[in-house]
């Protein structure tokens, strides 16, 4: 009866390492956030890139990263099936200098601090989470920020990322909800939107 159980025990083991194994993300993938955060922080830090320099420089990096066009139409959610397409492509515009204006802003905040990648999980063959923790050189700040980057492909199959969690809460599912609410007191009327994250942008504020 043991060799019968022993053999049930080492089937289970290995199918949970399998499982295991097929949920962790490519090191690839990890590599694709680790280099290019790295990257990120190097261009606003630098001290020898003018202001215009590190800008441009950091917005390139941005659209390289990040599923602008994918995202910002998540954001819309509803009002984009209705809107006319110059005025999609409009907020798309819209929404893609606000996101690089505030992601600067919040990388700036992060002086000194680094991007370390802690793990990763596939939620599927083209989807998956790579965790990170942003990290101070000085341990008496407090803890370490947890953060995931979702991360697909684009139609070329490279890495691009869809998403951004802080604390677990999705960034993309967060601006939808603050962006329907905004429509929704203003008539839907998504040049109205338009107008209010193109002032965000100058400011380089949050939506509230």
């Amino acid at each position: 009866m043991l060799k019968p159980l022993s053999a049930l025990c080492a089937v289970a083991v290995l199918c949970t390492m399998l499982m295991a194994s097929e949920s962790l993300a490519s090191p690839g993938t990890e590599a694709f956030i680790q280099q290019n955060f790295d990257k990120g922080f190097t261009i606003l830090n630098s001290q020898t890139l003018s202001d215009a320099q590190r800008r441009e420089q950091f917005r390139a990096l941005l659209l390289e990263l990040a599923a602008s066009r994918r995202i910002a139409l998540f954001t819309l959610g509803s009002y984009a099936a209705s809107a006319a397409p110059p005025t999609v492509d409009a907020f798309v515009e819209s929404f893609t200098n606000y996101s690089i204006a505030v992601y600067e802003k919040g990388l700036n905040r992060y002086e000194g601090q680094a991007l370390k990648v802690t793990g990763s999980m596939d939620r599927g063959s083209d989807d998956s989470v790579v965790q990170a923790e942003l990290v101070s050189p000085n341990p008496s700040n407090g803890q370490p920020i947890k953060m995931g980057f979702r991360v697909r492909q684009n139609d070329a199959g490279a890495p691009i990322i869809t998403d951004i969690l802080i604390g677990g809460v999705s960034l993309a599912t967060t601006q939808r909800d603050e962006f329907t609410a905004y429509l929704k007191q203003h008539d839907g009327s998504i040049p109205e939107l338009i107008k209010r994250l193109d002032s965000m942008a100058d400011k380089r504020e949050a939506f509230n």
